[in-house]
């Protein structure tokens, strides 16, 4: 997730795309397991650092 993070914060690529190069081929599962660490959606946390 740390990875996913740091895709977040560096690149453009989207949210399917970063869940798949951390090895998470299903993008809702992703959103899930990523807003139970971190209280927050992806698209969330992008938006808050842009």
């Amino acid at each position: 997730m740390r990875t996913s993070l740091n895709m977040l914060l560096t690149t453009n690529a989207s949210i399917t795309e970063i869940a798949a190069n951390v090895g998470i081929y299903d993008v809702n599962y992703y959103t899930k397991l990523f807003k139970k660490i971190y209280g927050k959606t992806p698209t969330m946390y992008r938006k808050e650092l842009w």
